[in-house]
């Protein structure tokens, strides 16, 4: 088995397994010469409306930007492939030529921020996950869309088509700042021979899956799980993406239940409740009885190995790991795993982390009517489930729906019967939201470290958290 050569999005750890995962270069990438979708595009239009539509705007762009050069900038991440086979049929279709210019998760958000701050038109098109949507809003360097949604072709656009999800996450203030473009889920998956073997049935509650865990270590001497446990962003991260299930939340007012929509009106911190604190004790427990070794150092790129390579029977990874472990040159558990809904503690009404990425224009830009045909095309319905056939993502109901892709994709099912389970506010998404993950982040690392107590440490995370924010304006009621 070849082990593929995998997007990082955390600097290199030092997890114990036999895998050697390598980044690609931050840089523009060329597109490859195969670029075959599985079937022609226009076949996975979901309806004869939208074909025309599509066959009319095709029609519109052709050659239209002979001599131009699109530049996007945005994360590589593992749908990087099946992107540039998209980049590769538009520009035989309008004449420009696409400059994709990536990175690293934490450093897209670096530069991307500097840019907009710079006011740079070195980018056309901005490629930004949900919780960054407060703080790009703020630098005013990415573009409302909605007069130009308002103004496109229904037919081609079929915007209520797009996750219910993704339409709210993209709305800041009002405004709609972008295109969804790659949907993440987070979507347990278990490899269904390690677990026949241990004599566990998949779980459905939190504490079936830690049980699980530790029968598995128990009686076949393989690792239950692998958790983002490194500090800082990854663990921080994996915070929210457990605390709902387990019936907590982060801040006062942000939690699903929350009907008002205001879920930041009372930011006062809540890392020192219960919820919060057995949600962090589990990572600690998890980690110190079923977990690889060096699990401390995992983040997104040791936890899918870990999983790829059979050193751990069940991960909860965001989707866009899914279609690589159906490729038994990338995957050691090709046709041997299974995908399951998020775990939930009894009692608790589910909720399905969500994240991923949005196209937006850059404020900038001098190419803004190229980057909107581009943004176009490419999410409209037919394009993007040609994107998910070669190895992208679903953003529409539509798409989810295609039965040839579920084919195709087993765990597609899965995914479509949760998505209206998301709460597009999970991870907070206003301008403070990368410091609060990985502030929280650093303070968890130190309780896993066993350089603080977990008391400390979540008491630590309240105070400077709190503080932060109600510097910046918040309500925050904490002594």
């Amino acid at each position: 088995m070849t082990v593929r050569q995998f997007m990082s999005r955390s600097a290199a750890a030092t997890l114990g397994i036999l895998v050697a995962a390598t980044s690609l270069t931050a840089c523009s990438q060329s597109t490859p010469q195969d670029t075959k979708p599985t079937a022609a595009v226009a076949d996975y239009a979901p309806n004869a409306a939208n074909k025309e539509a599509l066959d009319k705007f095709v029609q519109s762009i052709q050659n239209k930007w002979q001599g131009k050069t699109l530049k996007i900038m945005g994360v590589k991440d593992p749908w990087l492939p099946a992107f540039q086979k998209s980049l590769k049929r538009f520009e035989e279709i309008s004449g420009a030529t696409v400059a994709f210019d990536n990175y690293s998760y934490d450093d897209t958000y670096s530069k991307e921020l500097l840019a907009g701050q710079q006011k740079s038109t070195d980018a056309d098109i901005i490629m930004f996950d949900l919780p960054w949507v407060g703080k790009f809003a703020e630098t005013g360097f990415v573009e409302p869309l909605q007069d130009r949604i308002a103004a496109a072709d229904p037919n081609l656009m079929m915007y209520d088509d797009f996750y219910k999800v993704m339409r709210e996450g993209s709305v800041y203030d009002g405004k709609t700042l972008g295109l969804p473009f790659a949907p993440y889920f987070v979507l347990p998956v278990h490899n269904k021979d390690v677990l026949a073997q241990a004599g566990v049935q998949i779980p459905k509650t939190v504490d079936e899956f830690v049980a699980a865990c530790k029968t598995i270590k128990d009686k076949t001497g393989i690792a239950g799980t692998a958790i983002n446990n490194q500090s800082g962003t990854p663990v921080g991260q994996a915070y929210f993406e457990w605390i709902y299930n387990n019936g907590g939340r982060p801040f006062a007012s942000e939690t699903p239940t929350n009907t008002s929509g205001k879920y930041y009106s009372d930011m006062t911190p809540q890392f020192s409740s219960p919820e919060s604190k057995a949600t962090v004790k589990m990572f600690k427990d998890l980690m110190d009885t079923c977990q690889p070794p060096g699990a401390i150092n995992v983040a997104w790129q040791e936890r899918y190995s870990a999983f790829a390579t059979g050193q751990a029977a069940m991960i909860s990874p965001w989707n866009y790991d899914i279609p690589p472990l159906d490729d038994p040159q990338q995957s050691a558990v090709a046709g041997k795993y299974e995908a399951s809904t998020p775990y939930v503690k009894d009692g608790v009404k589910p909720n399905t982390p969500v994240g991923g990425w949005e196209m937006g224009i850059n404020a900038y830009s001098t190419q803004k009517d190229l980057a909107w045909d581009f943004m176009q095309w490419f999410s409209s319905p037919a394009v993007n489930a040609s994107f998910l056939a070669d190895g992208g993502f679903a953003s529409r109901y539509s798409v989810s729906n295609n039965v040839e892709l579920r084919k195709q994709y087993p765990w597609l099912a899965t995914q479509a019967s949760v998505v209206d389970n998301a709460f597009p506010a999970f991870r907070p998404q206003i301008p403070e939201a990368f410091e609060i993950m990985n502030t929280l982040g650093r303070h968890i690392g130190a309780y896993l470290a066993g350089q603080k107590s977990l008391d400390q440490a979540m008491s630590d995370a309240d105070s400077e958290i709190g503080g932060f924010l109600k510097t910046a304006g918040y309500t925050v009621n904490s002594k």
